[in-house]
């Protein structure tokens, strides 16, 4: 697993790293790294980075100024893996007992390691509507 090279979202607070050419960067996979792929497309992942972290020939780039530059799809999937990290970052305890939790193995959650309390990312989506009359 050590050797694997993965399409990484790398994020230096809310800030994604990036070449001039708005690719992501390629990273060694790590054991801790959040997976934000489905399992039928090449692995990608998501961890939070310190400048000295930024691979050479990257910058973290706002993210608000790739809306317009990237495919939506691209930005939708910048957006989860952002969300997805703030989520586990904001769940290192548990909201029962106050113990530590770790990732789950085979599901999105984060799980209690004292009371086995499961904690799943909220899902909160969103509607836009232009009323007409």
């Amino acid at each position: 697993m050590s050797n694997t090279l993965v399409t990484a979202y790398l994020f230096q607070d809310h800030a994604l790293v990036v070449n001039e050419q708005l690719e992501l960067p390629q990273v060694t996979l790590q054991p801790e790294d959040l997976q934000v792929q489905q399992s039928d497309r090449p692995i990608a992942i998501a961890r939070y980075v310190t400048e000295q972290q930024i691979p050479a020939g990257f910058s973290a780039t706002p993210i608000q100024q790739l809306a317009g530059q990237w495919p939506i799809q691209q930005f939708e999937q910048t957006s989860r893996a952002l969300q997805l990290l703030e989520w586990q970052r904001s769940h290192r305890f548990c909201g029962c007992c106050g113990h530590a939790t770790t990732p789950h193995v085979k599901e999105r959650a984060m799980v209690c390691t004292a009371c086995n309390h499961h904690q799943y990312p909220r899902v909160q989506p969103c509607v836009i509507m232009a009323i007409m009359r």
